[in-house]
């Protein structure tokens, strides 16, 4: 339960690529689902999939967007499992439980970041995407702490916590701004 049995890895390939239209469904499916059935109702039903046969590959920025949402799905996955496994050893083991640090699996992309045989990929631009995919964990930590309630003693910790995610956010923000920057004064990809 404390090991990890697995690391999870996101890659892409236009392979396995699908239509613009089944991509629109997929990221507004996938965007919804952690909010329940309703939301992916809401999301999904003015969609038309039509053909899920890709038309034309998908761009480098379009499999960076599409790792991301994978990768959060999966992550909430194993929150979940984590809050289950604490509640029921809550109830098996009530003086113990707490001591429990569960680590299913990690989890990572390569999408971005692989440069063997890339030549749409500088450095600036592979670093330009480290940054993103943090501040997505970031913002994923910051909106999960924030959705916590912190009683008792952990409340004198939380400000300083959430002082230091801020902090960590306004510096890789400022990584990203820049590096951004330098992508569109060369001419190369940026968005």
């Amino acid at each position: 339960m404390e090991d990890e049995l697995a690391g999870l890895v996101i890659t892409a390939h236009p392979t396995f690529s699908l239509s613009d239209s089944a991509w629109t469904y997929a990221r507004a499916y996938l965007g919804a689902v952690a909010s329940g059935d309703e939301a992916v109702t809401a999301a999904t039903e003015n969609l038309d999939v039509g053909t899920v046969h890709p038309t034309r590959s998908p761009t480098l920025h379009e499999e960076l967007e599409y790792a991301r949402i994978a990768v959060g799905n999966i992550r909430r996955a194993i929150r979940r499992f984590h809050m289950i496994t604490f509640r029921e050893a809550a109830k098996l083991y009530p003086d113990e439980y707490k001591a429990l640090r569960p680590r299913l699996a990690t989890v990572a992309s390569w999408v971005g970041f692989d440069l063997d045989g890339r030549t749409d990929i500088d450095w600036s631009l592979g670093l330009l995407f480290r940054y993103r995919s943090a501040l997505h964990g970031l913002g994923e930590c910051i909106a999960l702490a924030t959705a916590t309630d912190f009683s008792g003693e952990a409340g004198k910790y939380w400000a300083t916590i959430r002082s230091g995610f801020e902090d960590l956010r306004s510096c890789f923000e400022l990584g990203a701004r820049t590096l951004e920057e330098h992508q569109a004064s060369d001419g190369s990809l940026a968005s």
